[in-house]
């Protein structure tokens, strides 16, 4: 048998002596040292062993009543995120809608770009077509005077706009 030296307690072997002399509150206290509390409750209580704190744990009424509290919150705040997550869904739907029809107006227009630009083509091949058929038509005018007179005679001079008399 081992003894305490500071309580006297007794113990079957030097081991559970020794951890007794080094936890054990009330023999730290006679010794003059505080225990190492690693454990410690929400109550303020602190404990040396495991064991102790978790027994202490299952009659705890704060730590209890602070469990009740977070589950009242845990349940407000899955509720609360429930209804954010509708909202989302909602807002998520909204706007895939709108992108949808936006991409569609875009594709329309497009098409329309492409029409337009045709159309555009088209009239401006046209217009090639009659500037080419008067400047085919310009030569003759112009040369004929020439064929007609011969090349030794000069062009005739350009008229000139009639400038209205000044009666006094």
């Amino acid at each position: 048998m081992f003894t305490c030296e500071f309580c006297k307690k007794e113990f079957i072997n030097k081991y559970t002596l020794n951890t007794h002399q080094t936890k054990q509150k009330s023999c730290l206290e006679i010794q003059g040292l505080s225990a190492e509390h690693i454990y410690t409750c929400l109550c303020n209580k602190s404990f040396t062993f495991k064991a102790s704190y978790d027994r202490h744990l299952l009659i705890c009424k704060q730590l209890n009543n602070r469990v009740e509290e977070l589950e009242k919150e845990n349940e407000i705040l899955e509720i609360r995120f429930n209804e954010l997550e509708k909202e989302h869904l909602v807002v998520k739907t909204t706007l895939e809608t709108k992108v949808n029809k936006l991409e569609i107006e875009v594709s329309d227009y497009k098409t329309e770009i492409t029409i337009l630009k045709t159309r555009l083509e088209e009239r401006l091949e046209t217009s090639n077509e009659k500037n080419k058929l008067i400047e085919n038509h310009r030569p003759r005018i112009r040369y004929h005077y020439y064929y007609s007179h011969g090349p030794t005679r000069p062009l005739p001079p350009p008229r000139l706009p009639l400038l209205p008399s000044n009666p006094r």
